[in-house]
């Protein structure tokens, strides 16, 4: 007797003598006893198909391949060390890569791992990384289908009566040594090897069988019989099948199997069904494909082609956030906040629950300056998905944003306890605790977060030296503030120096300005020179021999343009002018569409009196930043302005505000507009057309945002009205709504001295000598203002700065400085103006 094992596919190991009737299974550990029929002839040799059986198992239980037709006696050295689970020394194939991999195991091997899996597998080793992987799929799939033909053929062998397992062993061990039994024709079934004269004809015969079955599966209107029918129901509800009827209807999808073969013309509707099924559901690979190339061409400033993919992705994935939303940030970066939020909103009512959304539209109302929104947005997001990390993060950076440290470190203890293996959130804690002087419970925190990233790069395996570098940038800030400047400066050479991650410039920015605040000045150029070196080898910008590489884009927010501005503040402040315009010459060549490095190279020309040169860059500045910026507009306006043309201002600020226009509603860009319609209202005013100057000092009053920038409006619209209109009284009500915001809204105390004329005008002298009195006490205090804005860096830049920065960037009176946009303006002479 035979006893059938669990898994049909389980090999049998052949027994060397007719006395042993037992045989270890070695996939799933069953027994397969055989009693043979006649004890009298000795059992044949194995067979080749017994053989590729034994083989396959050594080969599944090893996770190596073994070539087959070999047996133990003929095994090498290699191929023993490979049986008892050694790997070989020629080969560098991980010994957790199965025999039969998936994709993704595919992918975590090397190219040298790749090439020797394929040579294992008797595959060309020859091509590229992505070459390899595809072969090594291929064949992986070649595999599968071979072990589902094999095991449909031995299931419809067992459909007809017969046991697979034992139709093989006896088949095999036993055809030459006992003849089978004669049977009368009429009386025996046929067998699926006496269907079918060849194996061509099997093979078309088990793959219709297949196809068919799996178009089955994915109709709609058609199901595969897989439960025992009892009964069938006619249309009236009369039940007119008996019980033998409904035997043939159990059998009846076999019958058709079986049977009746299927016509060409079926064959043909079936394979379109099929093709077209699958055309309309790509694998993962093809989606992942197409993600990356949108993911390139947003990193290259492609917007165009990055949207294409993405809508592509959309309606292939639409449950896929990520796509939802990188589309929406591009629409937000161009200025279409509205079509962004649209998007995520739309995704948002099929996905109620989906935390990435959440957190993308409180992203949105961060950018646009709603923080109760964003807050509420960020809250729901926790609440809905409390094991996703980013919302916790994106909370706590608000809060501390607004000043409230307390309930920053709250929400992010809170994330930790959802989220305990988290890098970030312990980096956002340690930076809270780093700015609260609570500088070793700051050291602990990073200290978790590297412990974080190494364990998720154990279980990913995946290279994650990138996390590690910017927790090794934070604990050099803890040292340097304990006052151990050998200690951030090891830290510091870590961050660059881990695996290889010499590309964080983070790190490199570190390291040089913290030998520039240690006065190393030409330790802090060449560490400049050398990271600047690194950065434009890596963009091809070097030549190689005679040959120059081709120039790389830059990818979307690359932080090393700082790099680059730093090195030409240091050269600038402690080098010469040479060396300053080669700075800004090379930054320039790489970041072709930034006019920020324009702007600040017109700056330095401009300081320095070539007024030709700042010109030529101010206006190609203008052209470049087109329509997506006022800034440029409206500094070239000024510098026209320092020159007395005003006419020359006053068209440069029209064709500014004219671009603008035409470029939908974006809150970034509201701040700059306003600042942009004030100076154009200081030009109208120094052309004495006053009621246009009106006009648009209520231009630039309804667009502007903040505190600080509307006390500076409002500070210039008080002296429009005193020295212009002569209107004291509305003068001395924008003065008071000017100091209801900040008592120097300039930085000095420049609005007291007015507030004294507006009294002094009205008579009314207790006011005046109040006001006066005022103005010396500010006086006395040297209230002044520091010029590093803080906002150009943004919220993670607030929470990460480099304590050396205090030192560096000391106050200044540079006037041409972005932070003090309201000393650039020239205001015309007091004067008797009329309409």
């Amino acid at each position: 007797m035979i006893s059938r094992p669990q898994d049909i596919t389980a090999s049998v190991s052949v027994p060397p003598s007719a006395s042993q009737s037992q045989s270890q299974d070695t996939c799933s550990g069953n027994s397969v006893h055989v009693t043979s029929t006649n004890s009298m002839n000795p059992p044949s040799p194995p067979s080749p198909i017994q053989t590729q059986m034994v083989s396959k198992t050594k080969t599944n239980t090893r996770g190596k391949y073994i070539g087959q037709g070999h047996d133990e006696t003929t095994t090498t050295t290699d191929e023993k060390r490979v049986l008892d689970g050694e790997s070989s020394s020629s080969s560098s194939v991980p010994e957790w890569f199965p025999f039969a991999p998936t994709r993704r195991q595919i992918e975590r091997l090397k190219v040298m791992e790749l090439r020797d899996a394929c040579q294992e597998r008797g595959l060309a080793k020859n091509g590229k990384k992505a070459d390899l992987q595809e072969r090594l799929m291929e064949w992986t799939n070649d595999q599968h289908r071979q072990t589902v033909l094999e095991r449909n053929a031995l299931r419809n062998k067992s459909l007809l009566g017969g046991n697979p397992l034992e139709d093989v062993i006896q088949n095999e061990l036993l055809a030459d040594a006992v003849p089978p039994p004669v049977v009368p024709a009429e009386k025996r079934e046929l067998s699926i090897a006496e269907k079918f004269s060849s194996d061509q004809e099997v093979d078309d015969y088990v793959e219709p069988l297949i196809n068919r079955r799996k178009a089955l599966l994915r109709s709609k209107n058609l199901s595969f019989i897989k439960t025992k029918k009892s009964e069938r129901v006619n249309d009236d509800g009369d039940d007119d099948v008996d019980e033998e009827d409904s035997e043939l209807v159990e059998d009846e999808d076999l019958i058709l199997a079986l049977n009746l073969q299927p016509t060409k013309d079926y064959l043909t509707d079936l394979k379109k069904t099929f093709d077209k099924n699958v055309s309309k559901a790509p694998n993962n690979y093809q989606v992942k494909q197409l993600y990356q190339k949108a993911k390139a061409a947003d990193q290259v400033g492609d917007v165009k082609s990055a949207k294409k993919y993405l809508l592509q992705l959309q309606k292939v994935t639409p449950q896929d956030t990520r796509v939802i939303r990188r589309l929406a940030r591009l629409e937000s970066q161009e200025g279409n906040v509205d079509k962004a939020k649209k998007i995520l909103q739309s995704a948002l009512r099929s996905m109620p629950k989906s935390g990435d959304l959440l957190q993308g539209l409180g992203q949105l109302e961060v950018t646009c300056g709603n923080s109760q929104k964003a807050r509420q947005y960020f809250r729901e997001a926790i609440l809905s998905s409390p094991k996703f990390p980013n919302p916790y993060h994106a909370l706590a950076t608000l809060e501390h944003s607004e000043g409230n440290i307390r309930v920053a470190t709250a929400i992010l203890r809170l994330g930790l306890k959802h989220c305990p293996t988290n890098h970030r959130l312990h980096h956002a804690l340690g930076d809270l605790y780093r700015e609260a002087n609570m500088l070793d419970l700051a050291e602990k925190a990073y200290q978790k977060g590297l412990r974080c990233v190494e364990l998720e790069a154990e279980e990913s395996g995946k290279c994650l030296d990138w996390g590690k570098s910017f927790l090794y940038t934070a604990l050099s800030y803890v040292y340097y503030d304990k006052g151990d400047i050998a200690e951030c400066r090891k830290w510091l050479r870590k961050s660059i120096d881990s695996g290889n991650n010499n590309m964080h410039s983070q790190g490199w920015l570190g390291l040089a300005q913290l030998e520039e605040s240690q006065h190393n000045f030409e330790q802090a150029r060449k560490i400049y020179e050398e990271a600047l070196t690194i950065y434009e080898r890596h963009r091809g910008v070097l030549n190689v021999g005679k040959r120059r590489k081709h120039l790389k884009p830059p990818k979307l927010g690359d932080k090393w343009i700082h790099v680059y501005f730093s090195y030409a503040r240091f050269e600038e402040k402690y080098g010469s002018d040479e060396n300053v315009n080669n700075v800004y010459n090379r930054v320039a060549t790489l970041f072709p569409k930034n006019y920020e490095v324009l702007v600040r190279w017109a700056t330095f020309q401009r300081q320095r009196g070539r007024r030709d040169r700042a010109a030529a860059l101010l206006e190609l500045a203008c052209k470049r930043a087109g329509n997506k910026d006022p800034k440029p507009y409206r500094l070239y306006a000024e510098f026209q302005m320092s020159a007395g043309d005003f006419k020359r201002a006053r068209s440069i600020l029209f064709l500014g505000a004219q671009s603008l226009s035409e470029f939908p509603d974006n809150p970034k860009q509201n701040e700059e507009l306003a600042r942009l319609f004030h100076t154009w209202a200081i030009v109208e005013w120094h052309l004495n057309k006053l009621d246009r100057t009106e006009s648009l000092f209520d231009h630039s009053l309804r667009l502007v945002d903040g505190a600080e920038n509307r006390a500076l409006v409002l500070y210039s619209i008080a002296r429009f009205l005193f020295n212009a209109r002569k209107d004291y009284v509305l003068s001395q009500h924008c003065i008071c709504l000017s100091l209801s915001e900040t008592l120097t809204p300039d930085g000095s105390p420049g609005i007291w001295s007015l507030w004294a004329k507006v009294a002094d005008a009205m008579s009314n002298m207790d006011l005046k000598e109040k006001c006066l009195l005022q103005l010396e006490t500010l006086e006395a205090q040297e209230s002044t203002k520091m010029t590093f804005d803080v906002s150009t860096h943004g919220l993670h830049g607030m929470m990460r700065r480099a304590p050396w920065q205090r030192k560096l960037l000391a106050p200044t009176n540079n006037k041409y400085d972005d932070s003090c946009w309201y000393k650039g303006i020239s205001f015309p002479r007091i004067s008797e103006h009329s309409n």
